[in-house]
C-alpha cells in the first residue's frame, strides 16, 4: 500500500456531522483554509436529534443558514398524550417552553428539523463557499510536532498524508480520533436506558401534534413530524422494549401496534432504526497538542434523541 503526500490545509476537520460542519463554515467566513473529510461514503438520512435550541439558532443565523432551516422546520408541536384506547387523547402540553419576549433573545423557541436535513443546508452553504466535503477517507493515523499536524488517511487501497497546522476531531462518540490521540473517554453506558428509534412514513396522519402512546413504566412509543411529509420519527422506549429490536417494516408495525393499541395506522415505509444507550462520557482532555476533540469525540450525554445541538453546536 503506497503512501502519497496531498496539498497542506490550515485546518483540517475530521467528520462531516453537524459539528465538523458548522466549524468549518465558521472558519471560512474568517479567510481559514479549510479540509473537512469523512468516513461514510455519502451523507446519512437519518432524522438523529430533532431539536434545534434558540442558542444554537443563533449560532446558525451567525453563519447565514438559519433562514434556510426556518424554510423546513417545524417549531414546538405541543405533545398529545392519548388514553389506553389509543384514539382519545388525554392531554395536550408544550413539551418545550418558549423564552420571554426581549430585544436580547431574537431566537424563542425550539425548531424541530432531521439532522440530515439540517447538514443538506449546512454542505449547500459550505459548498457555495468552494469547500466540498471529501468522503470515504478513513482516517487511520495521527502525528505531530510543534509546527504541524500530519493525518494518515486511507482511500480505497492506497493512503494519503493530509499536511495541516492544526486537526479538528468531530468524528462522533464511536469515531477513531479519540483512540488514536490514546484520550481516555471516562463514564457509564446505561444499558437498561435504551431507545429505540426509527424514521417512518405514516401518509394522512395529523401533523399538529407530537403524538405519544403507552407508558414510560412499561413501554410507550411516540410519532414526531419531520419534513418532508408523510414521515415522521418513531421513538420507543421502557423497560418492556423488546431485547430484539424491529429491524424491517412489518415488526416496526407489530411494535407500533402492541403499544398504540392502534391497528387504523398504516406505516408504508421505515428508514434508519437504531438503538441508542444512555451513555454518559467524557474526556480527560479536549485538546492534544495540535489536535482538538468537538463535539462527540470529547463528551457525550443522554438527551442525544431529542437534541443535535447539546455536543458540539450553540
Amino acid at each position: 500500500m503506497s503512501t502519497s503526500v496531498d496539498s497542506h490545509t490550515t485546518v483540517l476537520i475530521v467528520g462531516a456531522g453537524p459539528t465538523g460542519l458548522t466549524l468549518a463554515l465558521s472558519l471560512l467566513q474568517h479567510g481559514v483554509k479549510v479540509r473537512l473529510i469523512d468516513l461514510t461514503l455519502s451523507p446519512h438520512e437519518a432524522a438523529r436529534g430533532t431539536a434545534i435550541m434558540p442558542r444554537t439558532q443563533e449560532a446558525l443565523a451567525i453563519l447565514g443558514v438559519m433562514n434556510d432551516v426556518k424554510e423546513i422546520a417545524t417549531g414546538p408541536l405541543q405533545m398529545a398524550i392519548y388514553a389506553p384506547d389509543g384514539k382519545t387523547i388525554l392531554k395536550a402540553f408544550d413539551w418545550s417552553q418558549s423564552a420571554p419576549e426581549s430585544p436580547t433573545i431574537p431566537f424563542r423557541q425550539t425548531a424541530s428539523i432531521s439532522q440530515h436535513e439540517l447538514e443538506k443546508i449546512l454542505r449547500h452553504h459550505l459548498n457555495g463557499r468552494g469547500c466540498k466535503v471529501a468522503m470515504g477517507l478513513k482516517l487511520i493515523g495521527i502525528a505531530q510536532n510543534d509546527q504541524a499536524v500530519t493525518a494518515t488517511v486511507q482511500i480505497d487501497e492506497k493512503t494519503v498524508d493530509i499536511k495541516c497546522d492544526f486537526l479538528v476531531a468531530a468524528d462522533g462518540a464511536k469515531g477513531v480520533s479519540r483512540r488514536l490521540l490514546d484520550v481516555s473517554f471516562l463514564g457509564e453506558t446505561k444499558e437498561d436506558a435504551r431507545i429505540w428509534a426509527a424514521n417512518v412514513q405514516v401518509p394522512g396522519f395529523d401533523r399538529q401534534y407530537w403524538h405519544r402512546w403507552g407508558d414510560f413504566a412499561s413501554a410507550a412509543t411516540s410519532l414526531k413530524p419531520i419534513y418532508p411529509e408523510p414521515w415522521f420519527q418513531m421513538l420507543t422506549l421502557g423497560p418492556q422494549l423488546p431485547k430484539e429490536i424491529p429491524t424491517d417494516l412489518p415488526q416496526t408495525q407489530a411494535l407500533f401496534n402492541s403499544i398504540s393499541k392502534r391497528s387504523d395506522l398504516v406505516l408504508t415505509d421505515v428508514s434508519w432504526v437504531t438503538e441508542w444507550k444512555a451513555n454518559i462520557r467524557m474526556t480527560d482532555k479536549f485538546s492534544v497538542g495540535r489536535v482538538f476533540l468537538a463535539g462527540g469525540p470529547a463528551r457525550c450525554h443522554r438527551d442525544r434523541s431529542r437534541s443535535q445541538s447539546g455536543n458540539g453546536l450553540g
